[in-house]
């Protein structure tokens, strides 16, 4: 995106580099020269010293440029490219037209036009972690690191978080406050925090001028409507406008507009947010999310409006989270409920006259305060999104033609999706109902069958069975387009349709607690694209053991919570496409040797009273970064060949036999995470020695084990920020030599007499002991927050020289 960088360090990179070249050039703002010609002019001046040398045209210039530059080792910074014809115009021949050696950078905001060249060595930019935005924002505000010490702090702190992370925004900001008074500062705060700086809204808008306007409608949907969505929905709605929902979304990816992450989920930075939101506000279609386009709307009542959408609730409206598909985002805008309701119902603003005249989209909002006098209005309706749904089935009033997206959280009451006499939604791609408490369905929803386009079922409840439907009906087996089926804590469910296995297209299955389905159908294995399976907690199924024969394509198998699971699968290690294995609280007596053939395996959780050992070979699987072993009581060990697992993660063990950790355990080099609770484990080398390197620890969370002492060097965890140790009942020593520490809490201690610290731990913040009576308390300074719980009388060896910045609280207990 604009300003994060691109130019300013592919000009650091040429002034690095260009002594090290026969010649080099540096071509700014190419996007900016409409003149290919006279770029290539200045290409040949720079790097052949041709100055005015006289061609027709671009082509020709591309020939005298490939036979001039054949021989020379030359450096080329492209700066801000936006179209293949400029790189095929400016580099003969794919670039192989240079002498062996040569550099060529290009920077673009749309990566699209890179891979269309053949680029392949792509590096995207990200904003600026917080430490470096800090640092990057005083050099510009204090011509110094660091701002200086007093009120100054919060202030850089707080403007350094409306920037997130965008070096131009720190930058423009921070030189606007230079040698400004405190009282300036407090005054634009508040200003800054809401409207971007001209010159960095200027920035971005260039990106959004140079969309469609198919492009312009799906960014300006995503900023107000489908942040933290997943994209299947988002581009479910946006085809239903006759837009190339999934063709948009990739440009406006490539044009780093908008991101998709991991999980499918739509994210987009927060200034190219309000940046879209300034946007929605000015211009028609409108989308609703703001009591001022509320009164702006008002305007229209004598004329054709379009309402593209109503935002009128938000996640904080209900308690939906536990729901893993809704979106985790936290929306500062809040959500105008009042407002449009209000204009959707009130006649004094004469909304009432021309409501015939106005067509809404997209609704999603809370409560039950729609009615029939909203039947016309529903009519467009293509996704509905409706929190604390109080209705038995959904009102006859309201339009189902065009809907596509159908989503009724807190459905407490629900009996029946429609009437018998009304037509299901013909069109609907999606159909999402959570419910909370009461009794909902006591059947399958009716004629769900005939939804011949549905692509997605989601039925789930979180307290209680209230899905009390105990089969699905054969029917459903017609649904051929189905790639989601998602039953989840359907507690009376005790069987699926002999035809199952006619859902050729189902990509995702979740059976997830479905605690009386025993057993699944022989079809079941003819879910050749299965990628998702979840039967965690099925507590009476016993899965066949061919269940797998057919499944290729299985990226996620969860068996957690299955008491019946003896052994695995017959196929498991032919699952060369399984990225993550859930085996949590099982029966398995074994674990296959060979499972190191599951080649791209990334997360194992693996927890059986009766396992004895783990595979020799477990460092075989290369790719793991996610390792948990918990509830092995009879596992004494870890393979020795665990230390090859280079980008392991998090390692956690729990309410197992392990004694020791390998001997190879500091050669993780990759690990963040590690904890361990309730294991016999006495010693713990977490780096001391010097073969020993956990550089890129964060967090270690030690609870009930058996060690004695505990010491964090600087040399082999450099990086650690917290400390956490719970009922570690033995433990006497504990040694803290890593300046990077900010967070250490130890609880109900009751052996430990010393805690020793190095001088200068300047990023120490929480500093936390509860129930240690061996440790008693002398005056301690602390630099941001200190609390301290003891109740006899010890030592403390390193107050001395710790803290050396003013103190702003003691705290003692």
């Amino acid at each position: 995106m604009g300003g994060c960088g691109k130019t300013t360090i592919a000009r650091e990179l040429y002034n690095r580099k260009f002594s090290a070249f026969d010649n080099c050039s540096f071509l700014s703002n190419v996007r900016e020269d409409n003149s290919l010609h006279e770029l290539q002019k200045k290409l040949l001046e720079d790097l052949v010293h041709l100055r005015n040398l006289p061609f027709k045209d671009i082509s020709q210039g591309k020939s005298i440029l490939a036979g001039r530059l054949r021989s020379l080792r030359v450096l080329i910074v492209l700066d801000d490219v936006d179209h293949v014809n400029q790189l095929n115009a400016l580099l003969p021949e794919k670039g192989r037209s240079f002498g062996s050696g040569s550099l060529i950078i290009v920077t673009t905001r749309d990566s699209g036009v890179l891979r269309s060249w053949g680029i392949s060595s792509i590096y995207k930019m990200r904003t600026l972690d917080p430490s470096h935005a800090k640092e990057l924002f005083c050099w510009h505000a204090f011509l110094e690191p660091d701002p200086p010490e007093g009120a100054f702090e919060d202030l850089v702190n707080r403007f350094v978080k409306s920037c997130n992370g965008l070096p131009l925004c720190l930058e423009v900001i921070a030189e606007m406050l230079y040698r400004k008074s405190e009282e300036y500062w407090n005054s634009n705060l508040k200003k800054i925090s809401r409207l971007l700086p001209s010159e960095v809204n200027k920035r971005l808008r260039l990106s959004y001028d140079a969309l469609d306007n198919e492009e312009k409608n799906i960014f300006l949907d995503v900023a107000c409507f489908f942040i933290g969505e997943k994209s299947n929905l988002a581009i479910a709605v946006w085809d239903a406008a006759e837009w190339s929902g999934l063709q948009s979304l990739e440009n406006l990816v490539d044009k780093c507009l908008v991101e998709v992450d991991k999980q499918k989920r739509i994210r987009m930075h927060n200034h190219l947010r309000d940046l879209g939101r300034e946007i929605a506000i000015e211009c028609s279609p409108h989308r609703l999310w703001s009591p001022k386009q509320v009164d702006n709307i008002t305007r229209y009542t004598e004329q054709r409006t379009l309402i593209r959408g109503i935002m009128a609730a938000t996640t904080q409206f209900v308690a939906c989270s536990a729901y893993d598909e809704f979106p985790k985002c936290c929306d500062p805008y809040p959500p105008p409920f009042k407002e449009c309701m209000d204009l959707m119902g009130s006649s004094n603003i004469g909304f009432n006259r021309a409501r015939s005249r106005i067509i809404l989209e997209l609704l999603v909002f809370a409560g039950n305060h729609l009615t029939s006098d909203f039947a016309e209005l529903s009519k467009d309706l293509v996704w509905l999104r409706w929190f604390d749904f109080q209705h038995s089935n959904l009102p006859s009033w309201l339009s189902l033609t065009n809907l596509r997206v159908l989503e009724l959280y807190g459905a407490s009451r629900l009996q029946e999706l429609w009437e018998n006499n009304r037509h299901p939604p013909q069109e609907l791609r999606e159909m999402i109902i959570t419910a909370t408490e009461g009794n909902v369905f006591h059947s399958f929803p009716s004629r769900v069958s005939g939804l011949e386009y549905l692509t997605k079922i989601a039925l789930i409840s979180y307290h209680g069975e209230e899905f009390h439907f105990t089969g699905l009906p054969d029917d459903l087996c017609d649904l051929l387009s189905l790639e989601h089926l998602e039953l989840r804590h359907c507690k009376l469910l005790s069987s699926l349709p002999t035809r199952f296995g006619n859902l050729s297209k189902l990509r995702h299955l979740d059976l997830g607690f479905c605690q009386m389905l025993k057993r699944l159908p022989d079809s079941i294995k003819q879910l050749v694209n299965l990628e998702h399976l979840d039967l965690s907690g099925c507590k009476k199924l016993v899965p066949m053991p061919d269940i797998l024969v057919n499944m290729r394509k299985l990226e996620n198998l969860y068996f957690s919570g299955c008491p019946k699971l003896q052994e695995l699968p017959l196929q498991i290690t032919e699952q060369n496409s399984l990225r993550e294995l859930h085996l949590k609280n099982t029966m398995l007596m074994n674990v296959p040797d060979n499972i190191d053939q599951l080649s791209k395996l990334e997360a194992l959780l693996i927890g059986s009273p009766h396992l004895t050992g783990l595979p020799t070979f477990l460092g075989n699987l290369t790719r793991l970064t996610r390792l948990k072993i918990t509830g092995c009581i009879k596992l004494e060990s870890l393979p020795e060949s665990i230390e090859r697992l280079k980008l392991l993660e998090y390692l956690c063990i729990k309410s197992s036999g392990v004694r020791s950790l390998p001997r190879g355990f500091g050669r993780l080099t990759s690990l963040q995470n590690l904890k361990i609770f309730d294991c016999p484990i006495a010693e713990l080398d977490v780096g001391t020695g010097s073969s020993s390197s956990l550089g890129k620890l964060k967090a270690i969370h030690l609870k009930a084990t058996d060690v004695t002492t505990l010491s964090i060097s600087q040399d082999c965890c450099p990086n650690l920020e917290i400390l956490q140790l719970e009922l570690n009942c033995r433990l006497m020593e504990l040694e803290i030599l890593t300046t990077s520490i900010k967070t250490v809490k130890v609880y109900e201690c009751k052996m430990l007499r010393n805690i020793n610290c190095m001088p200068g731990l300047l990023k120490l913040e929480t500093f936390e002991i509860t129930g240690c009576p061996e440790i008693g308390l002398d005056p301690i300074r602390a630099t941001r927050r200190l609390a301290v719980s003891t109740h006899s009388t010890g030592r403390f060896s390193y107050l001395q020289t710790i803290w050396n910045r003013v103190s702003r609280r003691v705290l003692s207990g």
